[in-house]
């Protein structure tokens, strides 16, 4: 599939307890905000999967990903990213590209937590081509 300049893609996710306990394991990264508190935060790179399941589901192979982590996420928020694409380079074997990510948090199980950017940043990367 060709990339387009102006593509949007989205995905949503709620982040639960076990799934930050999971990561923390997993990333050794097991700092009391991610493992004691209540609820507990979760990790930057954690909600940094989401951009990184977008490139997936479009065969990006990042080259570079800067990230402003701008708020954080607790258990029982959900967060919506945004990929959109703005620049596509075509070479002979691939698409060259360059998105930015936009993640807020839409829905949380915490009083007061507003709906705000989590999350942004930019991603760039290649697609082969399949299209010879």
């Amino acid at each position: 599939m060709r990339p387009e300049e102006g593509d949007v893609h989205a995905v949503e996710r709620t982040f639960t307890a076990d799934e930050i306990r999971e990561f923390a394991t997993l990333s050794r990264d097991t700092q009391a905000i991610h493992t004691e508190r209540d609820p507990p935060i979760v990790h930057g790179l954690l909600t940094a999967t989401l951009p990184s399941q977008i490139g997936g589901d479009l065969t990006v192979l990042a080259r570079s990903m800067d990230f402003d982590f701008r708020a954080p996420v607790y258990a029982g928020d959900t967060v919506r990213c945004e990929w959109t694409t703005e620049r596509v380079e075509t070479l002979p074997d691939r698409y060259d590209i360059v998105a930015t990510v936009d993640c807020r948090r839409t829905a949380s199980e915490r009083e007061g937590a507003a709906e705000t950017t989590v999350l942004h940043g930019q991603v760039e990367g290649l697609v082969w081509r399949t299209d010879e």
